[in-house]
């Protein structure tokens, strides 16, 4: 036994450092995916996605102070149990000290992503849109544009991605931090229900 034990160590840790010097790897594997390609040209409307609070709206407020769009809607305006404020009617009156007018600023009835893409499509269409600025965060973008996207479909309407600031992690370096850790285990579930559930292929749409 102590014999078997003893052939065997080596390639026990050798099993070991080869797993450790793979968890970079393959953890940038994951967040490359994960993170679309960030193409803020300008638009019509800067759509904030709810969630991310505060760092997506200031994202998208600068982005609106850079000119690239004369709009901002923010979704997820259903305020929690217990609160009188939405996450969007808080963006609001953000957006309000910073200057943008109450006429450009529309906050939309969702609370999640799939609803998003739902109304988000559903008001570019009416309005007669013909690019959107999705601003959300890295560990989310392919989810929300796969939904968006497969909810204009047919539309004409383009919708890319413009990232919120990283917090305290990045695609390249996520596993380093507990919250990304965090951020990835809901993320991951999230991609397969929504397969499941609503049929969008996170793997198969466009980046």
């Amino acid at each position: 036994m102590c014999l078997l034990l003893s052939f065997g160590r080596p390639y026990l840790l050798l099993s070991l450092a080869l797993l450790i010097i793979s968890i970079p790897l393959l953890g940038r594997t994951i967040g490359a995916w994960l993170a679309l390609p960030v193409d803020a040209r300008p638009g019509d409307v800067i759509v904030v996605l709810g969630g991310g609070y505060p760092e997506r709206i200031y994202a998208g407020l600068d982005l609106y102070d850079r000119g690239l769009a004369p709009e901002v809607w923010h979704t997820g305006d259903i305020p929690p149990p217990g609160a009188k404020l939405s996450l969007a009617d808080r963006a609001k009156l953000i957006g309000q000290r910073r200057g943008v007018p109450a006429d450009a600023f529309t906050v939309l009835a969702t609370h999640s992503t799939w609803e998003d893409g739902q109304v988000i499509a559903a008001l570019a269409r009416e309005r007669g849109v013909h690019r959107l600025l999705i601003v959300t965060d890295w560990t989310h973008s392919r989810r929300a544009l796969c939904v968006i996207r497969l909810h204009l479909a047919g539309s004409g309407i383009v919708a890319t991605f413009a990232a919120a600031p990283p917090r305290s992690y990045a695609p390249q370096s996520w596993w380093y931090s507990p919250s990304g850790i965090w951020a990835l285990r809901r993320e991951i579930p999230a991609i397969f229900y929504y397969w499941y559930a609503y049929g969008v292929n996170s793997f198969s749409c466009e980046p």
